[in-house]
């Protein structure tokens, strides 16, 4: 089933092929995508899936593990764009220092005001990230990040 953050990325995705540029997606494989598929193209925009085996609390390890072996992409990339996820980056930001890379933060994980691990990702990624985007206003009081862009979502007449 495709969430908020997807339809996000695609429709943005979309949009950015129009004007010409190439579009790589690294995401992982969730059992409901169904078999298997390392690599898909779709809507012109390349798909890689990370198979995750690990426990939640281990699959960091697995993910950037898989991004070693297929730093390609990286190396490739003129711009890396995090959504939620500057974790999954985060090694890599100290090996290529130069690189631009941004971080749209979209959600609020969980039914509480956000713990000290929460902020300290969320302030992490925005101090690490060469500029962030925020969905909705409310993430700088929550999390303590501030802000380049507040986008409040994307609608689809």
């Amino acid at each position: 089933m495709i969430g908020g953050v997807e339809k996000h990325v695609l429709e943005i995705s979309k949009r950015l092929i129009e004007k010409g540029n190439k579009i790589t997606i690294v995401t992982e494989w969730s059992k409901d995508d169904g078999g298997f598929k390392g690599f898909e193209e779709f809507e012109r925009i390349d798909i890689y899936r990370i198979p995750i085996t690990a426990s939640e609390r281990l699959k960091k390890f697995q993910i950037w593990q898989w991004l070693w072996k297929n730093r390609k992409l990286i190396n490739e990339a003129d711009i890396v764009h995090c959504h939620d996820v500057f974790y999954w980056y985060l090694p890599f930001r100290f090996l290529y220092p130069r690189k631009k890379v941004f971080t749209t933060f979209h959600g609020y994980e969980g039914s509480r005001p956000p713990g000290g691990k929460q902020i300290l990702s969320h302030k992490m990624g925005g101090w690490l990230s060469n500029g962030n985007i925020t969905i909705g206003g409310w993430h700088e009081k929550w999390y303590r990040v501030k802000s380049d862009i507040v986008s409040y979502g994307a609608v689809d007449k």
